[in-house]
């Protein structure tokens, strides 16, 4: 660039403009500067294109290990009630499958007391004593003038105790925490007569709950029942009859099926984007930042190994290992057809997974589908197909034998070296453009105190008469 295109004059002794022709000097000698950070940016672009690989790789990763996971695969046994809302069921341990009838007649309750309704407030400071059945008293303290919201809340913030406090229009309630016949709720004082000034009556009694599974009669002090039908656990909610079934065990193909599926998408999602990367192309005389980024990682080979390697894992074929599948196909989980124009999907060998074909294997042949899919063995040719990518996955993710660093971390590491040099150079062509830049100053600076000097003598030299002093 010709400085003489740039620099502009006038306004200073000299007559030049000083400022503008230093900072134009100055961003000259910072180009080198300006270069390197661009060069860090591309290095940055690199590593954000490697650790958003990186992310997709451990999301197939963690699809993988849901498919490794054992309860994936165990038999699962559903226990549904007719009427939802006479009660609920759970299964709590392997169940004799069939239909149960239950029919309840009375549901198990807490002891209630209210005081007299013309009891407002404490007339003595006292302490009640709250005891449920043959639980240990609970004291709380009662200050004269305390009105019936105060003593609720008293009795609701103390700790450990076994009733409930409320006030119901203008009427205080003490309800107890635990329902069953035997669970009668006692209220006494410390001796003030407070408890007895308090007019209790018991609004409610203590009850055990009555009703029958299959005709055999229950009554129990909680309306959760663990007892009456083995490995499964059910509440009552209401007076009324409902039926629970109990499935027969079987293998939860859709909840295998959906695992299968999340694995797909993450690999799908990596091949697609490491594609897209490796295939852009940097810009030809890039004018932004943005620009000049795109393409960052061209043709990279790191990114083409991790997709080419899980690629080939896809044609892994268990032979003979299971009776109904060999390999992923078997089991709805394919590459692009190669018959037909052979598309961007088929190159990548993006995966398609087909739900009723997978459903259909798992449901005839589940311990031959997770054998596929999963079987730890430690050994290649007999491993699963999960432990087969995972094991592709390691060389990347990982750290390796050696102590040498997995993939990504070698990358990114010998970015994060280069980055670190080009810090190092450029502080130093910071420290350069600094010396340089004072010492512009100071040369132009005793450039202009010289014009300056130069244009008093000359005016002095101008005004001078050398007849003046002749007589």
């Amino acid at each position: 660039m010709a400085l003489s295109s740039t620099i502009s004059f006038g306004g200073l002794s000299s007559g030049l403009d000083t400022e503008n022709i230093v900072t134009q000097l100055v961003a000259l000698e910072r180009q080198p500067i300006t270069k390197n950070q661009q060069l860090q940016q591309k290095l940055d672009a690199r590593t954000a294109g490697y650790n958003d690989i990186r992310t997709k790789a451990t999301a197939i990763r963690n699809a993988l290990y849901a498919l490794r996971d054992p309860s994936l695969w165990q038999q699962t046994q559903s226990v549904t009630p007719a009427d939802p809302a006479i009660l609920s069921a759970t299964r709590t341990a392997g169940a004799a499958p069939g239909g149960y009838s239950v029919v309840i007649t009375a549901l198990a309750r807490a002891q209630q007391q209210a005081a007299n309704p013309a009891f407002a407030a404490a007339g003595v400071s006292d302490t009640l004593s709250f005891a449920v059945g043959a639980g240990a008293p609970v004291g709380v303290a009662i200050t004269a003038g305390d009105t019936i919201a105060t003593i609720a809340s008293k009795v609701n913030s103390t700790a450990g105790i076994g009733v409930y406090a409320t006030v119901v229009g203008s009427r205080l309630y003490f309800s107890g925490k635990t329902t069953g016949a035997a669970n009668t709720l006692s209220i006494t004082d410390g001796g003030g007569g407070l408890a007895a000034s308090m007019g209790l009556a018991v609004t409610q009694t203590a009850a055990d709950n009555a009703f029958t599974v299959n005709g055999a009669a229950f009554a129990e002090a909680s309306n959760t029942i663990t007892d009456a039908i083995p490995g499964v656990s059910f509440t009552l909610k209401s007076t009324g009859t409902s039926a629970i079934s109990v499935a027969t065990p079987a293998a939860d193909a859709d909840a295998a099926a959906a695992k299968m599926q999340a694995f797909v998408d993450a690999y799908n999602d990596l091949q697609r984007s490491v594609n897209t990367k490796v295939t852009e192309k940097p810009m030809k005389n890039p004018t932004s930042d943005f620009q000049r980024n795109v393409g960052s990682l061209f043709g990279d080979r790191t990114l083409q190994g991790l997709a080419s390697k899980l690629r080939e894992t896809t044609y892994r074929v268990e032979s003979g290992a299971v009776a109904t599948a060999d390999s992923l196909s078997d089991i709805g989980v394919s590459l692009p057809s190669a018959s037909g124009a052979v598309t961007t999907d088929a190159k990548l060998g993006i995966l398609t997974f087909d739900k009723a074909k997978f459903i259909s294997a798992y449901t005839a042949d589940p311990a031959g589908v997770r054998s596929l899919i999963s079987n730890p063995t430690g050994v290649a040719s007999t491993e699963g197909t999960v432990e087969a990518w995972d094991r592709q996955l390691g060389f990347y993710l990982d750290g390796q034998s050696g102590g040498l660093d997995g993939m990504f971390d070698a990358a990114t590491k010998a970015l994060a070296a280069q980055r670190k040099n080009i810090d190092a150079r450029i502080a130093t062509q910071e420290n350069h453009v600094a010396s340089y830049e004072h010492q512009l100053r100071a040369q132009f600076t005793a450039m202009e105190t010289a014009v300056g000097r130069s244009k008093s003598l000359g005016s002095m030299l101008s005004g001078w008469n050398p007849n003046a002093n002749k007589i």
